[in-house]
């Protein structure tokens, strides 16, 4: 682009336009990144990290928990998962049960409780079969029913 104003002779100028920035902004209505497509289901219940729920939860087949949960959870869900950002200050009562966070409270796991590596648990656990890796950290007993 030429400067219109100046006399003749006079050196000319070129005015380069401004990088222009674009920004992308997704929306997800699925699962969350963190979480693999095999970790909960559109049936689910998803507490979310950044969310604190207090009193009695019962929900359908599937509840995962990566925020945290205080009171108690019930007997009719199917399985429970607290995530590795989860902390639980309740009773859980689930058919499965997998800890990968932190529980502060007892489990009952009607056919199988695991508890990962990275699990934290201050509570008594009574279930019918159970998987412990190495790494979890387990404060109370373990009854076999």
């Amino acid at each position: 682009m030429l400067d219109e104003n100046k006399p003749p002779g006079a050196p000319t100028t070129s005015i380069q336009p401004a990088p222009v920035r674009t920004t992308t902004v997704t929306t997800r209505t699925s699962i969350p990144e963190h979480l693999e497509k095999d970790e909960t289901s559109a049936t689910g219940t998803v507490i979310a990290t950044d969310m604190v729920f207090t009193g009695d939860l019962n929900s359908g087949e599937k509840v995962r928990i990566d925020g945290t949960v205080e009171g108690s959870i019930g007997r009719d869900i199917q399985s429970v998962v607290v995530g590795k950002r989860g902390g639980v200050k309740a009773t859980i009562c689930a058919a499965n049960v997998t800890i990968e966070g932190r529980v502060d409270g007892d489990i009952h796991g009607d056919k199988l409780v695991e508890l990962k590596s990275t699990a934290v648990v201050l509570g008594n656990v009574y279930c019918s079969c159970i998987q412990i890796e190495s790494g979890a950290n387990l404060n109370g007993t373990v009854t076999m029913v």
